[in-house]
């Protein structure tokens, strides 16, 4: 009799393996990775009325999306061409990659995150929730290491604020964007780098630790739990560490709200609705509490960052600037609330080393 192994504890290539054999269909992307079009958005290509020849487009969608079009995925033909200059990959290019590093950096080709956490009032709850807590505990003259900084949003803030920022990113097109933003007057070092290897930095050197990222894209749990020793190493004695997960269970609600049939056709296990990691990696709030634990960090808060606002996002950016106020107020009353943690695309772990 073959020998039991769970899911988490296989290798890499076999998840993969064992991923393609239940996949049946990929289901749209959403914006916890990227929202689909506005469709009553003006877009200058389609006013232009453009038409190709169907011989004419150099690129095919695979058998498994036959007669499912999807607008994150049907591109122009100018896209198309580019794609064979070397362009950004689509998302089953980007599956089918084993290396970690490559994938994460052909991830941020595809996805724009310059822009995830000011596009809208929406989008903004999630880092207006995360600076909340930050500044609890910040005092002047703390030096802040943000580890998978992104396209800069928490670096360039609080270094405006006139603390001193080290900044550390592995995607280069994230570095990019960032690179853009600086001015001179920005006291950011801001280096490429992987979240498991801090060796540049010197043990205790930060009075907080910024760990947004790194944990979206590691699989393996030893990897996890290097980034977590990393972080905890290079942060002061009695400094706080902060973490971000994308959460498992409120992204299937997610995808249902952009897709009717995402319960029956969406790609997910249907016993433990356990979301297939890609292209990032989905975390429970009890498996976050756990893997914090594990790694020695002492959590002083739980926070639903986002919580429902992707959901209603329509109806936030709308609202007028009083009522968006009052609805950041009552986000804050709730986001610690033991029965709303679930409920967010974001969660956000406070620790202290």
């Amino acid at each position: 009799m073959e020998k039991f192994i769970p899911f988490e504890k296989l290798s890499k290539k076999k998840q993969r393996e064992l991923n393609a054999k239940k996949r049946n269909t990929w289901g749209p992307v959403s914006p916890v990775t990227r929202k689909p079009e506005n469709p009553k958005a003006y877009n200058r290509q389609k006013a232009q009325k453009r038409t190709y020849e169907p011989d004419s487009v150099p690129f095919s969608l695979p058998e498994k999306w036959n007669g499912q079009k999807r607008g994150w995925m049907v591109q122009s033909k100018k896209r198309m061409n580019r794609k064979r200059e070397g362009a950004p990959m689509d998302l089953n290019d980007i599956y089918q990659l084993t290396d970690e590093t490559e994938q994460i950096q052909r991830t941020y080709e595809f996805f724009n995150e310059d822009t995830r956490l000011n596009r809208s009032k929406a989008a903004r709850v999630e880092f207006l929730t995360t600076v909340r807590y930050i500044e609890r505990y910040l005092k002047p003259g703390n030096r802040i290491l943000d580890v998978g900084a992104g396209a800069g949003e928490y670096s360039l803030y609080f270094a405006r604020k006139g603390y001193e920022v080290c900044a550390l990113e592995l995607a280069e097109n994230n570095i990019k964007a960032f690179r853009r933003k600086l001015s001179p007057e920005d006291r950011i070092d801001l280096v490429q780098g992987n979240a498991m290897d801090l060796s540049r930095y010197g043990d205790d050197s930060f009075d907080v630790v910024l760990v947004f990222g790194p944990l979206y894209h590691l699989h393996r749990e030893a990897d996890r739990q290097k980034c977590i020793s990393e972080a905890k190493r290079v942060c002061k004695p009695g400094g706080k560490l902060f973490f971000a997960f994308i959460s498992n269970d409120m992204v299937i609600l997610t995808e249902f709200s952009y897709r009717p049939d995402y319960f029956t056709a969406g790609d997910y296990d249907k016993e433990t609705f356990r979301l297939e990691d890609f292209p990032f990696v989905f975390h429970t709030v009890d498996g976050c509490r756990e893997m914090l634990r594990a790694g020695g960090v002492r959590i002083l808060h739980e926070v639903a960052a986002d919580g429902v606002s992707e959901l209603l996002e329509d109806k936030i950016n709308a609202m007028s600037d009083a009522d968006y106020a009052q609805y950041l107020r009552y986000h804050a009353y709730i986001c610690e609330k033991p029965e709303f943690l679930g409920m967010t695309n974001h969660l956000l772990f406070v620790g202290e080393k």
